[in-house]
Order: structure tokens, then sequence, then C-alpha cells
């Protein structure tokens, strides 16, 4: 999702002003933000063996609009010194700490 929105970042900073004050923007960001919390949901489904127990739905419903808000946030905001690469590592953190992820290797500096 990041690597998505930092190849044409100016695009998708337009795209969210814009779109998201159309009704119809709101219906096919609402899609797309849909079709990521099914992917998300199958993933944590299938691998709930690797993390704490929680609800898929409501966890999906967290990670999907943690992402995404902090994604489109740094486009709007445009945080200077904020890298794709960052935000990655950045973002990869919480979301393994929220899952309670036990990491193998040592986070990446």
């Amino acid at each position: 999702m990041v690597q998505m929105h930092t190849d044409d970042a100016e695009l998708h900073r337009v795209l969210i002003e814009q779109v998201g004050s159309i009704g119809a923007g709101r219906m096919v960001m609402r899609q797309m933000s849909n079709q990521s919390a099914a992917l998300v949901q199958a993933w944590l489904r299938a691998n709930r063996e690797h993390f704490r127990e929680l609800d898929p739905e409501f966890a999906t419903y967290v990670l999907v609009t943690c992402v995404e808000s902090v994604t489109h946030l740094r486009l709007l905001d445009r945080p200077e010194g904020l890298g794709a690469e960052q935000l990655i590592d950045e973002l990869s953190e919480l979301v393994l700490r929220y899952l309670d992820v036990k990491r193998s290797r040592p986070r990446r500096r």
C-alpha cells in the first residue's frame, strides 16, 4: 500500500483530497478498502497460530484503518524526512506489535 501511494504521490494526494469529497469517489475508495480488508482478514485467519488470540474481523478493521490512514496522511501532510522505507518499517512495527508477533531477527534501521 505504501509503495502504491509513493509511485505517483502527487496524483494520490490530489485523489485523496478531491475524490473523497465526491459521493462516487467515496464509494470507490470504500470498495478498494474492502478489497484490502478481505485480503488482510484471509491472511489473519490463515496465520492465526503465529500471533495473539484476536477477533479477525475487528483486527482487520484496526489494521486496515491504521495503515490506510497513516499512508494517506503522509501524502496530505508531507512530513519532511519520512521516506517510504521508513514508513514501511514503522507501519510494520505497528502491525507486528499489535499482533504480538515475536521477531526472529532484529528490526532493520
